[in-house]
């Protein structure tokens, strides 16, 4: 009986402990029914979720011995109101994400913008130092928003989340490349086009007056000798990719080996060395064959000089106005204003004197002086007192800054907008790893399309309002500093994946990447390093190669298993 009665105790208490335990802890499978369902998750206490996997799990299923909780890859667990299950800004989902996405895109924009204009003004600045600034700064400066989301991509986190995030850097070099040389090298084109000579087949400077119907073969660009050298220094820098493909050839369906990350790594540093030497042999270049440089220089003169003459004429207006019989309908309050005011008084009085000369030197008659009137006493410059004249200079000289101002002003915008692309940089690869994920698609392809107009933005402006000169020399500044993108690409941009690849140990998954851009680089350079004239009709199959490039990728992934 004694025995029975302790049998007995001890299975009440085992029973009793069971029901305490089941009372006291969470049911461990039930939070899994809301696997992928962040607000249900959120909803149910004890249960965390981790929106990089998206998994609902029980607290105490995650719970380690010492207390610690696996890692939730870049984001980290959350429980309840922590979650953000929202639309903005916190929430891990398709809208919320694209939000963020082009919040970022647009800061990084401005962030390249900065850098490029605060280069610019510095060569409107000293312009007697083009060869160094046009040479040398200008083209590490605009490779720094694609090299920052580089490194990114690959200096932070474990070895598996770099290998994970990498491929938001090869997007980025990738796509960077693929997008300057079809999308604005087409859109320059257009933009550019003037009359084709029927003699010797260039372009002819500012004279658009073939009919429609004649456009595509009648119209194009003329380039000069030295864009061509340009084409065919960005072929050969281009070859410098295979160096990290060498080895994943033989391993293209495993290029996760062990033996072949270690040789990747090897020929990384290859590549690595191989690059950088490139890259400083190409800044040699630049500085002592300083053709675009040179040509930087000329446009920043031009600049300076139109700048002068707006600011004389809008003083002149300004003293003329009461004999032009114009008075200002509203009060101007800000500077704004009143340079707009006085840039459209300027355009009106020019276009009115112009008028007035154009139908008095026209006239046969010679019974009424060229001085008669004000107006066209003003289009020769007679009448203008000299102290005017004078006063219009001093001005326009006051309004400048000086140097020393001016370099630091260009110093500080560069440095800002550094800073936002460094800052932005791990954010948007972090946004962009995770749309991919939510998309179940590889983060490549949505750093393919979003990066590059985010980092090259000023690359893409600065050669639309080049080619909008119309001339041989404009457009062999707007193809030259495409194909120059492409060698800095090549070079710089791929020495800094190469860095990742070795110091990291990561394995080169990017076959099928690699392959799309030597495709495209191959076909719009060889073209542009034997021919200086191009018809309009190319912009067809340039445009194309943009997406076909997409295409390509995805093919090779999906039906030949290249990783």
């Amino acid at each position: 009986k004694r025995t029975h009665h302790m049998l007995s105790l001890t299975a009440l208490l085992l029973f009793v402990w069971t029901i305490g335990s089941s009372a006291s802890t969470p049911n461990q499978t039930n939070c899994n029914l809301w696997n992928g369902e962040c607000a249900e998750c959120a909803a149910h206490e004890g249960c965390l979720y981790c929106g990089w996997t998206k998994e609902c799990v029980n607290i105490t299923a995650l719970v380690r011995p010492n207390g610690t909780l696996p890692e939730c890859p870049n984001i980290g667990w959350c429980q309840g109101t922590t979650c953000g299950c929202g639309f903005f800004p916190s929430a891990v989902n398709v809208g919320s994400l694209i939000v963020v996405m082009i919040i970022y895109g647009v800061i990084l924009g401005f962030g390249a913008k900065m850098i490029a204009d605060g280069s610019e003004d510095l060569l409107e600045i000293f312009p007697d130092h083009s060869t160094l600034i046009g040479g040398l700064l200008l083209p590490v400066l605009g490779v720094l928003p694609d090299g920052t989301m580089i490194l990114v991509s690959g200096i932070f986190g474990t070895a598996a989340e770099a290998q994970a995030q990498v491929s938001v850097g090869m997007g980025t070099l990738a796509g960077s490349t693929i997008m300057l040389l079809t999308i604005p090298w087409s859109a320059s084109l257009w933009i550019a086009r003037t009359d084709l000579d029927s003699s010797s087949g260039e372009s002819i400077d500012e004279q658009l007056t073939a009919p429609a119907s004649r456009a595509l073969t009648h119209t194009g660009v003329t380039v000069d000798y030295d864009t061509m050298i340009n084409a065919r220094i960005a072929i050969g820098t281009s070859l410098f990719f295979l160096f990290g493909q060498i080895v994943a050839f033989f391993y293209l369906q495993n290029e996760t080996d062990a033996r072949a990350v270690e040789l990747e790594s090897k020929v990384a540093l290859t590549g690595f060395i191989v690059c950088l030497t490139a890259f400083v042999g190409y800044i040699v270049y630049q500085l002592y064959v300083p053709q675009l440089a040179e040509k930087r220089k000329e446009k920043a003169l031009e600049l300076v000089q139109e700048k002068k003459q707006l600011l004389t004429a809008l003083l002149i207006v300004k003293n003329l106005r009461d004999m032009a019989g114009v008075k200002p309908k509203v009060e101007h309050h800000t500077e704004e204003h009143k340079e707009k005011h006085g840039q459209a008084l300027a355009l009106k009085f020019g276009k009115q004197w112009k008028e007035a000369a154009r139908k008095k030197t026209s006239s046969s008659s010679e019974s009424t002086p060229l001085t008669s009137a004000p107006e066209e006493s003003l289009v020769h410059g007679i009448n203008v007192k000299s102290d005017d004249m004078k006063e219009a200079s001093v001005a326009s000289e006051d309004d400048q800054d000086s140097p020393a101002v001016g370099c630091l002003k260009c110093f500080v915008q560069m440095i800002a907008g550094a800073a936002l692309v460094a800052l932005f940089s791990d954010p948007m690869v972090d946004a962009i790893t995770l749309l991919g994920k939510e998309w179940n698609i590889g983060a490549f392809y949505v750093s393919f399309v979003v990066t590059p107009f985010c980092s090259n933005a000023s690359e893409l402006i600065a050669a639309l309002v080049f080619a909008a000169n119309k001339t041989q020399q404009a457009n062999s500044m707007t193809y030259s500093q495409l194909y120059g993108a492409a060698t800095m690409n090549s070079t710089l941009g791929l020495a800094l994946f190469y860095a990742l690849i070795y110091f990291r140990g990561l394995a080169w998954e990017f076959s099928a990447e690699t392959l799309s851009i030597l495709l495209i680089t191959w076909l719009v350079c060889f073209s542009a390093a034997f021919k200086r004239t191009f018809p309009l009709w190319c912009i067809f199959p340039n445009m194309l190669l943009y997406p076909l490039s997409l295409a390509f990728v995805y093919v090779l992934e999906t039906y030949a298993h290249w990783q």
